[in-house]
């Protein structure tokens, strides 16, 4: 009886950490994409934002801002 309980807590508990894992992965998974997708979207945006000319107005952006804002899920 005592066993019973044990090897049914004993595979309670696996089915637990298994699922957790599984929504571990799918969250990670989605966070990884979502800033793969961030990382490209700085690379066009700078592939798209060279200055023309030194006479046209421009505006700069940190790098260590826009570094931290690629690499994060929630905005700085």
């Amino acid at each position: 009886s005592t066993i019973l309980i044990f090897s049914h807590t004993y595979s309670l508990g696996l089915f637990v950490s298994t699922d957790r894992c599984k929504q571990f992965d799918s969250r990670k998974e989605k966070e990884l994409k979502a800033l793969t997708e961030r990382r490209q979207e700085v690379r066009t945006i700078l592939s798209e934002a060279a200055v023309q000319s030194l006479e046209e107005q421009y505006f700069w952006i940190s790098t260590d801002w826009l570094r931290l804002w690629a690499d994060t899920i929630l905005p700085p």
